[in-house]
């Protein structure tokens, strides 16, 4: 895949960069319009899934909290305990940049929306950059960048889980690693890891081992190339400092929750997900998963990914049917071919190195559980430690992005490198049009549902008795840890300057909150109530009869207080 030449003029390649990021922008503003941009529309947020608005809500409880250090702690979602903004997956980068101006904005502000654009824009200008620089034609490099744009993983994560959305740090960690003879010395590039490391962690963890392989892979290529270990391990120390001295920052060290969650393998990616469309294509059918949570693999190429791959595949099928008929290599067997193979390593450690980063992926992608469709084809047993390190990427099957990334780039790359200019230029935009052509529906539902359709969201516990008894309550202090009302209760909260005992959050806090229960429960039956707290109960709760409040009833709950609620008269 690699070019000795390529985009090296710095001017043009800021133009090629932005004619990229033009048409991100481009097939954001198609598929989603304007309307999520209103940063005073919030309305949106809460119809969507659930994750979304767990979001937006931690970025509202950030911006009420005051400052302190690590910068990312957030003291009212979980009170009496404060919790990192990793954990609510609200970008702290974006959330961090837009504290700063909090006093200005309005109460309901949101950057959803702009970082959405933000990322299809990078994901735009950063592949067609590296595409540039792989085949040294523009035209290829703005189809393909077209077709990394309309990629159904993309789609799928934006506005879902929109952090996700951050797909564009792959494209750049491995142009970093193509222009590595860029920067001489040790100090830039280290420089530029260690920004890696930590923007990555900024923006969401998830895609550490993503650019960290890719990392990897740039260390030990300019070891075989320079054999300087101390520029190589300066790489690599510079990234893992960058990335823990963000997550230090960041507050990501606090408190007792730990990074390990679980599931190993339920969030895994299916064999058959570079085919798959779980439904989305306009053409082809969904396929089974084994496991539902397996949509967290989602890695379809789309019909113009599959049909680059079909393209690439006819090439090596008709040099295997030569070297049969013996009329290609004839004297290539055994010896011979082991031969050429190390002569190809030594010739192209960079084809080698990314394969290798791509292959180790999708093995963590698929694993420890190999399915495909509904059939489980083998459990790898893990050692309880391993499979304990492991699961702190639980969402394993997410890192099948890079892989198939990595299908596209090489089908594009091959594709350059085998036919004359016209014809690759031709199939390349028969693919983005049959990509489209596959993407359509998908893409019509999302701007059907964000651009077009009005939502109104109603806030619970609104224009109730506790809502016109003003200043007298500070929290809501629930006595149990489903679920349920969490995340609008908090929403209130947020617009009252009020807080909550209990979030949901990306990684458990369930051991303290109920020793925080279990501590309430004894207070409440030594007679000790505090005047300003909602207790919050599930209907159906026993023993309420042994606790000095007052209780009403309220959205299939039960809030006791220790004063009778009468319109805001005390």
């Amino acid at each position: 895949m690699e070019q000795k030449d390529g985009l090296k003029k710095r001017k043009e390649q800021i133009f090629f960069f932005l004619m990229g990021a033009f048409l991100g922008c481009i097939c954001f503003l198609a598929i989603y319009g304007i309307k999520v941009l209103d940063s005073s529309y919030t309305d949106w947020l809460f119809a969507s899934e659930q994750d979304l608005y767990q979001h937006y809500i931690g970025w509202c409880h950030y911006r009420n909290t005051p400052w302190q250090f690590p910068i990312g702690m957030i003291d009212s979602l979980a009170k009496p305990l404060s919790v990192s903004i990793i954990w609510t997956d609200s970008i702290p980068l974006f959330a961090l940049f837009f504290k700063l101006f909090s006093p200005f904005l309005p109460i309901e502000f949101q950057y959803f929306g702009f970082f959405g654009l933000f990322s299809f824009s990078m994901q735009g200008g950063f592949s067609a950059l590296l595409i540039g620089r792989l085949t040294h034609r523009k035209s290829l490099g703005l189809l393909g960048a077209l077709l990394c744009i309309l990629s159904f993983p993309m789609l799928q994560r934006m506005f879902y889980h929109t952090a996700l959305g951050s797909q564009w740090l792959i494209f750049l960690s491995l142009y970093v690693w193509l222009e590595r003879r860029r920067w001489k010395g040790i100090g830039k590039i280290c420089l530029i890891w260690a920004g890696i490391g930590a923007l990555t962690v900024s923006l969401h963890s998830y895609f550490l081992p993503m650019t960290g392989i890719l990392m990897m892979g740039m260390a030990i290529h300019l070891y075989l190339e320079e054999r300087d270990k101390k520029r190589s391990l300066g790489i690599i120390s510079s990234y893992i400092g960058g990335a823990a001295a963000a997550l230090w920052i960041w507050g990501a060290f606090e408190g007792s929750s730990s990074p390990v969650g679980e599931g190993l393998g339920t969030f895994s990616s299916n064999l058959n997900t570079f085919y798959n469309s779980q439904g989305h294509s306009s053409l082809l059918k969904g396929l089974p998963l084994y496991f539902d949570w397996q949509e967290e693999g989602f890695g379809y190429l789309g019909l113009g990914g599959l049909f680059l791959v079909g393209i690439m595949a006819l090439f090596p099928l008709r040099r295997v049917v030569l070297v049969y008929k013996g009329q290609a290599y004839p004297s290539l067997t055994g010896k011979g071919m082991l031969k050429e193979c190390k002569k190809a390593v030594k010739r192209h450690p960079f084809r080698l190195l990314l394969f290798l980063a791509s292959f180790i992926l999708f093995c963590y992608a698929v694993s420890p559980i190999v399915t495909w469709n509904e059939i489980e084809i083998i459990h790898v047993p893990l050692p309880s430690f391993v499979e304990r390190m492991l699961n702190i990427f639980r969402s394993s099957g997410r890192l099948i992005w890079l892989p198939m990334y990595m299908i596209i780039l090489t089908s594009i790359v091959f594709l350059h490198r085998r036919l004359r200019g016209r014809e690759s230029f031709f199939l390349l935009l028969l693919a983005v049009l049959l990509q489209w052509i596959d993407i359509r529906e998908y893409a019509m539902e999302k701007g059907e549902y964000f651009a077009k359709r009005e939502h109104k969201y109603q806030i619970m516990w609104q224009k109730t008795l506790i809502d016109n008894d003003e200043q007298r309550y500070k929290g809501f202090q629930f006595m149990y840890t489903d679920n349920d009302i969490l995340l609008p209760t908090a929403y209130y909260a947020y617009l009252k300057d009020m807080w909550v005992s209990n979030y949901y959050f990306a990684r458990s806090y369930e051991e303290e909150v109920e020793r925080r229960i279990e501590q309430c429960q004894k207070e409440l039956l030594e007679g000790e109530v505090s005047g300003d707290v909602l207790y919050v109960f599930q209907e159906g709760t026993k023993g309420l009869e042994n606790y000095p409040l007052h209780y009403t009833q309220w959205y299939g709950h039960i809030v006791g207080t220790r004063d009778k609620i009468d319109n805001g008269k005390k």
